[in-house]
């Protein structure tokens, strides 16, 4: 910690005491007399810091080591290395590793919490054949997860997942609240929880929580989600400039998936923004995944009923 004149400077880094590698490291700098500013801000970035950094720093210290010498947190944390990666072998990977782990210890919450989530992309993204199934194992272990710990963020957030799922988005948006109360600072809660508000057209709300998501995240692996539920929530609200711009970023960010292409060419067909349009099919065209209409209503379908007309005619209109 450091000052000079009235502004004061705070480096925090996260070091692995094993190796003194530096992990992660960030320089606060505020005012002097804003002192509960910059403590607001060190406590979102570490905790955020620690969400990410550290099972990814494990994942990585651990892949020299034969899976059979592993214990269950080594392999829940290369599960999650692999979970953010948006493609159907990395899931499977990722469940592989977290079924490892709760063979190794039943009772493991979080490696339960992950298979949720994996059965979820399974179910969204048309990794598996029988959906069904996917969405019935996505509530189970969510559930199941809750009760083996009702008070880890994580586990709360796989059953907000799982409401949404069900189109239940009273009880997704409650159970997202739940995980935001339970660490104020869970970025991907607070994504989660933006998201919900959007399609239930609470654009404000929405707005609110997934600024602070991406500001105590900005290197997220959900970036391009987070930025598709922005245009999401202006689309919602006629905002056509801010729809406009978020859908710009979104098409930029770092693995944009089928769902976030998708609103990318519907909202920018609605504005007629041909740049982004034709920028959102091609990377449609590259995914390759398959559309399923009726999945996606059940998941998407605005609160407002002129907006989710307006934004299926889109979707329709693009023939996919």
């Amino acid at each position: 910690m450091s000052q000079s004149g009235r502004q004061i400077s705070v480096v925090v880094e996260l070091v692995d005491t094993a190796t003194e590698h530096v992990i992660w490291s960030e320089d606060f700098r505020n005012e002097a007399d804003d002192l509960h500013s910059i403590k607001q801000s060190i406590v979102g970035s570490v905790v955020n810091a620690l969400e990410h950094r550290i099972p990814h720093n494990e994942a990585s210290s651990l892949l020299p080591i034969s899976s059979e010498n592993l214990d269950a947190w080594g392999n829940y944390h290369l599960g999650v290395r692999h979970l953010y990666r948006f493609n159907a072998p990395d899931n499977a990977i990722a469940a592989n590793y977290f079924e490892k782990a709760i063979s190794q210890e039943p009772n493991f919450a979080r490696a339960v919490a992950g298979l949720s989530y994996t059965e979820l992309e399974n179910y969204n993204l048309g990794y598996g054949s029988e959906k069904a199934n996917h969405l019935r194992k996505t509530k189970d272990f969510a559930e199941l997860a809750v009760d083996l710990d009702p008070f880890d963020p994580f586990c709360n957030l796989v059953l907000a997942r799982a409401h949404w799922a069900y189109s239940d988005l009273d009880g997704a948006i409650s159970w997202a609240n739940r995980a935001v109360e339970l660490n104020p600072n869970y970025a991907f809660a607070l994504y989660n929880l933006g998201k919900f508000n959007a399609i239930d057209c609470a654009s404000d709300d929405a707005h609110n929580s997934l600024q602070n998501a991406m500001s105590l995240s900005p290197l997220d692996p959900h970036m391009q989600s987070m930025l598709s539920a922005r245009a999401l929530a202006a689309f919602a609200n006629d905002d056509a400039a801010s729809a406009t711009h978020f859908t710009g970023l979104s098409l930029r960010a770092p693995n944009p998936h089928l769902y976030v292409c998708l609103f990318a060419a519907a909202i920018s067909a609605v504005y007629q923004d041909g740049r982004n349009l034709d920028r959102a099919i091609s990377q449609i065209v590259a995914l390759g995944g398959v559309f399923d209409r009726d999945h996606f209503v059940s998941l998407f379908t605005l609160s407002e009923e002129p907006r989710a007309r307006d934004l299926m005619s889109a979707i329709d209109a693009l023939a996919l």
